[in-house]
């Protein structure tokens, strides 16, 4: 990772001090050794990178909730070159039970987008866009357990290309009921991607493993 996978670190975790990293400018690469112990990830694949972000997130703070956002990235997240290039998994764990609905969460991610666009570019860029493809919900015994949302995400790449780039950001949200919590499982992976390249990143997201609610 180079110095746009470090700008967008420092955007990340200021809260956790690595703008010391700010003017390393040689190669660094993804290390499991280097990378934080996540609670709610329960497996770190190797050479996938882990984050942790408290909330309120700083690049975006009118997301007003308490908890935390965990991050895994794929090992060829920050090359354009490579088959996994911008293709990533976070998690929301946060406080309370109502789950937000659709437009309020499309709101969120939206904000979530731009907070973090303008902050590694410095300056106010490109209005970010979020569409609602389409949703659906799982249910076990007429209750609904899961809801999935399927959304697009239009926006300037400002880590490595500068240009404009559409993402693929699929949702999975639940309530932790004995916990009084609810969590967003989000999969991102570039819609300009190859057909194949985006299959087989969506593929090793799909096979990421996380704990669902806490064990009593």
């Amino acid at each position: 990772m180079r110095g746009n996978t470090l700008r967008f670190l420092v955007v990340l975790l200021s809260a956790l001090s690595l703008v010391l990293l700010v003017g390393i400018t040689g190669p660094i690469e993804a290390q499991d050794n280097n990378s934080p112990q996540l609670q709610y990830f329960t497996e770190t694949p190797e050479g996938w990178r882990a984050e942790i972000i408290p909330f309120p997130l700083s690049f975006a703070p009118t997301i007003s909730y308490s908890g935390v956002e965990e991050v895994l990235f794929m090992p060829g997240m920050f090359r354009a070159n490579a088959e996994d290039f911008f293709s990533y998994a976070f998690l929301w764990v946060v406080e309370g039970s109502d789950i937000p609905g659709a437009k309020k969460f499309e709101t969120e991610v939206q904000l979530y987008y731009q907070g973090l666009q303008d902050a590694v570019l410095g300056e106010p860029g490109p209005n970010v866009i979020v569409t609602a493809v389409n949703s659906g919900n799982e249910l076990e015994n007429g209750e609904i357990t899961k809801i999935r949302r399927h959304l697009t995400v239009n926006w300037l790449d400002p880590f490595v290309t500068k240009r404009p780039m559409k993402l693929r950001v699929l949702t999975e949200l639940w309530h932790c009921k004995d916990a009084d919590e609810w969590r967003a499982l989000f999969k991102v992976v570039p819609v300009s991607s190859g057909y194949l390249q985006k299959l087989s990143s969506g593929r090793q997201l799909d096979t990421l493993k996380y704990q669902h609610c806490p064990v009593s």
